[in-house]
């Protein structure tokens, strides 16, 4: 199909050359417009999916702030507690209160018991000084 030199170009040969031409123009930009078509969709979906991300994101923060403060409301209340080895003289200082008690107790119920003894006498008298002035009232 090349031309010769001194030959013009015919109406019908630039006619089919232009339709080839406007056809293939047309076929790209139905190609084009196929291949981009989804593409605003997913645009869209992929700002949506930002949206729910960072919202989420956010709660997720959130969250974790509190569990942050939770976290450090313990830690300063562990710092006031006893470690092992405190714990653990506390518990000795403890048996030997209970045996320093138990002893105290034994010596002082020994006391108590004589004391009873010796009140028994004086709790006779008076009664005896009490039987007697309700007969001297009667």
């Amino acid at each position: 199909m090349g031309r010769k030199a001194g030959e013009r170009l015919m109406p019908e040969t630039v006619s089919e050359w232009l339709s080839f031409a406007l056809s293939f123009i047309a076929l790209a930009v139905i190609v084009y417009g196929w291949f981009t078509s989804g593409e605003k969709t997913i645009a869209r979906d992929l700002d949506g999916h930002k949206e729910t991300s960072a919202k989420a994101l956010t709660a997720i923060d959130a969250g974790l702030d509190a569990h942050e403060r939770r976290i450090q409301a313990l830690e300063t209340e562990l710092k006031h507690l006893p470690d092992r080895e405190q714990a653990h003289r506390l518990e000795l200082a403890m048996v030997e209160l209970t045996g320093s008690m138990t002893a105290m107790d034994e010596r002082l119920s020994g006391r108590i018991d004589a004391l009873s003894e010796r009140l028994q006498p004086v709790q006779a008298i008076a009664s005896r000084l009490q039987e007697l002035e309700l007969e001297r009232k009667r």
